[in-house]
């Protein structure tokens, strides 16, 4: 993958995908979405903990509504 900067101060798109899968949701629980400037990792794996290494430097602001849109395209099926 190739490193692409981004100028400070301009707004840039994200397309974020996800990996498929299948999720069965019982009444009242949520789905979360969560934003990282680094590879987030489950904690119950310890060994993952700390491996991962980033470059990036700085601060982000994550522009949501109003003159930028943002939405959460999700399929869901029946069973």
């Amino acid at each position: 993958m190739a490193e692409e900067k981004i100028p400070p101060g301009q707004v840039t798109k994200l397309d974020i995908g996800v990996w498929p899968g299948g999720m069965v949701f019982s009444p009242g629980e949520q789905l979360v979405v969560k934003v990282s400037g680094h590879w987030m990792t489950l904690a119950e794996y310890p060994h993952l903990r700390g491996e991962a290494k980033t470059i990036n430097k700085g601060e982000c602001e994550l522009w949501v509504g109003g003159e930028r849109p943002s939405c959460v395209v999700l399929p869901f099926v029946e069973i």
